[in-house]
């Protein structure tokens, strides 16, 4: 339906907006357009940490997951029939660790395993910490002062496979085990598309 072929990125994007625009003017159907950046994200966290830059990937890997359970809470509750605006206090009316908990016992889900969560607090403290510029003194001749810079190194190199488990989550309790499939129809469409591009 689109030319891909010799387009940048930004030229491709714009494309593809304006066919939605254009598509969403059909009568019969209602279209929302999310944009997703967890995936970029990620890569961008793990290139941070590649680089040794912790703080940037503190605050990437946080971003990552507020993006995450923003995106959890508004597909449940979409399904089941809140409005956006509802959701949209939901989502700003309770911290993060409250919806990782109290947001997700109310929309009858189940709570991700305590051990993630507990990492993903002291993620977002960290976050804050340095956002907000809330440091705690190091102590240069304390060495459980110093163990700080070790706790955001294991924290650092927990975080891929938090979220692996966190995208396991999703894929279980929302798309109902879907997303191996999703992912695979997708691949194949690119396919088509890069084989037509090159007729």
């Amino acid at each position: 339906m689109l030319d891909v072929a010799n387009k940048t990125d930004r030229e491709l994007q714009r494309a593809v907006f304006d066919y939605i625009a254009v598509w969403g003017k059909e009568p019969v159907l209602t279209t929302h357009l999310n944009l997703n950046y967890t995936n970029e994200l990620f890569d961008e966290a793990l290139d941070a940490v590649e680089r040794e830059n912790g703080l940037l990937a503190i605050i990437l890997y946080a971003t990552w997951c507020e993006h995450w359970i923003n995106g959890i809470i508004t597909s449940i509750a979409r399904r089941q029939g809140q409005s956006d605006p509802t959701i949209k206090r939901l989502i700003r009316k309770h911290n993060l660790y409250q919806k990782y908990t109290e947001v997700l016992d109310g929309l009858r889900i189940p709570r991700f395993d305590e051990s993630i969560r507990e990492a993903l607090r002291t993620l977002a403290k960290h976050r804050n910490d340095f956002v907000h510029y809330k440091w705690e003194p190091l102590i240069v001749d304390d060495l459980a002062s110093l163990k700080w810079f070790e706790e955001i190194d294991q924290l650092l190199a927990s975080m891929p496979a938090h979220i692996k488990a966190l995208k396991d989550y999703e894929n279980h309790h929302v798309y109902f085990g879907v997303i191996p499939h999703i992912d695979r129809l997708f691949e194949r469409l690119a396919e088509q598309l890069v084989q037509q591009t090159q007729k």
